[in-house]
């Protein structure tokens, strides 16, 4: 290692990424996908509605990336409370 020490990111050390990486938002996100998909008025809904249920079901979150942080939960929970 660079002998830097590990900063851990803003958004990932956030409130609402620390709380898509509980069980609660996970299973939050599953059925929100799960919804749009089977609720899905066209194909487009649908394939939207995969974004989310895909995240939930393999731990990922997808703001924290898109925002410059990690992209998984463990990484997530990480974070000091």
């Amino acid at each position: 290692m660079s002998g830097i020490p590990h900063t851990h990111h803003w958004f990932a050390c956030g409130w609402f990424a620390r709380l898509m990486s509980t069980l609660g938002g996970r299973l939050g996100r599953s059925v929100a996908g799960l919804l749009l998909v089977g609720g899905g008025l066209g194909i487009g809904l649908a394939v939207i509605g995969g974004v989310p249920l895909a995240a939930g079901l393999f731990d990922l979150c997808v703001f924290s990336a898109l925002f410059g942080g990690p992209l998984g939960g463990s990484a997530i929970r990480t974070c000091p409370r």
